[in-house]
This record gives C-alpha cells, sequence and structure tokens, in this order.
C-alpha cells in the first residue's frame, strides 16, 4: 500500500470527523478511497468527508474525477447502512427492554455505544450488538437468564463458544457475552476481565438515547475499545474503524474520562505502547498531525492495517491462517503485547485445550 492511497482515504476522514475547512483536497484520488473505505468499513464516514469537501471543492464530484455509476454505488451502500442501522437499534431497543422488564442490566459493549459518539450515528458500520447482562439486584446468573429469555420465546441460542451465545433477534444477531475479553488468552487478560467486571458493579449507568441498553462507565468503555483493537491487531487484523472509534472517543471523553487512571491501568494491563501508537493514529486522522509526523512503528501499523487479508470461508482453514498469521507476526507481540508471542500462544493453546469454562482469578 502506497502512502497516496492511504492519504486519499485518510483525508476524507479527516474532513468527516474533523475539520474540512482546512483540508486540501487536490491530492484525493476519489476511486482509490472509495475502495479503500469498502475495505475499512468507513465507507459512509467517507462519504461525508467527500460531501463536505464537495460543497467548498465542487470539482471534486464532477464526472472525469467521480464517475457517475460509482456516485450511485456509494450512496446506495450508505443508505442500505443507515437503514441497517435503523432496523438494528429498533431490534436493539425492544431486546433492551426485555432485559430490563427481568431485572437485568443489559451494558452494550462496542457497536451502538460508540455510534453515539459520532457526527451522524447511523454511518459507524455495526453488524450486530454485543452485551453483557447483570443482574440488577446481583442474585442470578444474568447470562444464563439472557439466553433463556431468548428461547423462551422460541428462539435458537448457540452457547457452544466459551465466550459469548449467538442468537437472532427480530433480525439483528446478538452477542451474549459471558466474558468481555478473550480470557483463556493469557493471565492478562483474566486480570483485566477482573478489573472491567467490577467497575460495573453497584455502577448506576446511562443509557443509549431512547432505549434501556446500558453505558458502562467511561474508563470501562475506553480500556475496553483499547484491548477489542489490540486483539484484533494481533491476532487478525485492525481496520481504520478501530483508529476512528479511538478518535471519536478521546473527543467526546477528553475533559471527562480520568486520564490519569486510564493510563495507570494501560500500563498495569500492558497496553501503554498500544495507545500510545492509537493515539497518534487517531491524531493523523483527526488532521492534527501529519503523516511524516508519525514515527516508523506508526507506519508500520498503518500498512498493516491496509493490508489485504482474504481467509478462507472453511472454519478449521481459516483458525490455521489465522494462527499463521500469528507466527508471522512477532513484532507486534514485541512491541504491542505484555507478553511474548511464545508465552501468550502457549498459554492459549493450552486453556483451549483444558478449560471449558475459565475461572477468573
Amino acid at each position: 500500500m502506497i502512502v497516496s492511497e492511504i492519504e486519499s482515504l485518510c483525508t476524507l476522514l479527516r474532513a468527516a470527523l474533523g475539520d474540512a475547512a482546512e483540508i486540501n483536497p487536490c491530492a484525493i484520488n476519489i476511486r482509490e478511497a472509495y475502495e479503500l473505505s469498502r475495505r475499512q468499513e468507513v465507507t459512509a464516514i467517507a462519504l461525508d468527508g467527500l460531501q463536505k469537501l464537495g460543497t467548498m471543492h465542487p470539482e471534486l464530484l464532477e464526472p472525469n474525477a467521480f464517475s457517475r455509476r460509482d456516485k450511485v454505488q456509494w450512496i446506495g451502500s450508505m443508505m442500505a447502512l443507515e437503514k441497517r442501522y435503523h432496523a438494528n437499534l429498533l431490534a436493539a431497543k425492544a431486546l433492551s427492554e426485555l432485559y430490563d422488564e427481568n431485572e437485568v442490566w443489559a451494558y452494550v459493549l462496542k457497536g451502538f455505544s460508540i455510534s453515539q459518539l459520532y457526527p451522524i450515528p447511523s454511518h459507524r458500520f455495526s453488524c450486530d450488538l454485543d452485551c453483557f447482562l447483570l443482574s440488577k439486584n446481583n442474585d442470578f446468573d444474568a447470562f444464563e437468564l439472557g439466553n433463556s429469555l431468548i428461547e423462551n420465546q422460541g428462539g435458537k441460542v448457540d452457547s457452544t463458544y466459551y465466550k459469548h451465545s449467538v442468537f437472532a433477534f427480530r433480525g439483528l444477531t446478538v452477542e451474549n457475552h459471558r466474558y468481555c475479553c478473550s480470557v483463556k488468552r493469557s493471565r492478562r487478560t483474566r486480570m483485566l476481565e477482573n478489573y472491567l467486571e467490577c467497575l460495573l458493579r453497584g455502577y448506576i449507568p446511562n443509557y443509549v438515547s431512547g432505549t434501556n441498553l446500558a453505558l458502562p462507565p467511561q474508563i470501562f468503555q475506553a480500556l475496553f475499545m483499547i484491548e477489542h483493537a489490540n486483539g484484533h491487531f494481533l491476532y487478525s487484523k485492525m481496520s481504520m474503524k478501530h483508529v476512528c472509534d479511538w478518535a471519536m472517543m478521546r473527543k467526546a471523553f477528553q475533559d471527562t474520562l480520568d486520564w490519569q487512571e486510564f493510563d495507570k491501568q494501560c500500563k498495569r494491563f500492558g497496553l501503554t505502547n498500544f495507545v500510545d501508537c492509537m493515539n497518534r493514529l487517531a491524531d493523523y486522522v483527526l488532521g492534527k498531525i501529519c503523516y511524516n509526523d508519525l514515527c516508523s512503528i506508526d507506519k508500520k501499523v498503518l500498512e498493516d492495517t491496509f493490508r489485504d487479508v482474504h481467509l478462507s470461508p472453511n472454519l478449521m482453514k481459516q483458525r490455521m491462517e489465522k494462527a499463521i498469521g500469528v507466527l508471522r507476526s512477532s513484532w507486534k507481540f514485541k512491541h504491542f503485547c505484555g507478553d511474548s508471542m511464545i508465552k501468550e500462544l502457549t498459554h492459549s493453546v493450552w486453556a483451549y485445550l483444558r478449560e471449558n469454562e475459565p475461572e477468573l482469578d
């Protein structure tokens, strides 16, 4: 991936999420930016940026720069995303009401909670709902009750994966989390899981507007966001959606999050180097720094983020491909993981072979 292609997409993201007035769009290749936005899960956000720039620089929208076919395809994908978002939100609202009626906090992870931080929430892509259920009185297993309520309505719940169950509710795919983190991965992730769950005990949440979807404390949201992005980066592939999410979260929480405590916990859980890199990439997307201000490891992470990955549809082959990818990415573990690659992978293999339901420390 060459720098000019990365810069084309990032310029559109910058216009959508930052200050479009200070952007010189002359170097944008619209066709390249569109193709990259699709692969990076930021199609609608990039189009928002193009529309903002187009009002100030009409030449960007002329047929020689942006064909009618491409324009129709891009706008069509945005409209489909908006339709899906609103349908999913209605289903999530109904599900949250069902849980609330049964004395369960339905904490939303990622997805809808992060989308509320964007200028246009419906343009932040989210295909499903991740939730973590908690008894309001702490006197029953909310995870099991959450599954039972769906089954009692005739729904099918897949509970074969240790981390979460999966079911469909009014067309919305839902992941009901037993654990927030991949606790089989290492002792570090178990400790982080304990810390995050403790943050929820006794906490009285705010909600996603118009729903009973509970929002975790800000420090929970920030740590979980970073851990989630770090997991994608180490074990599969991070996308620009994760960078944009972090940029929007930092912007929204800048005056309300206890950043000193956040930094302390990042150090405790081995996330400091990754946070530092994500901060610089977020600043790059928002136009606070330019590409040349990024350090060599930032540029390497950015290149990796734009790298194409094609996984087999077969689950076993997919796991093999991911394992091979991890073995080829020792530099990631060296810079951005609390443990070495060998130690973390050895622990993960042992845990998956020996533990059906891991016990937290």
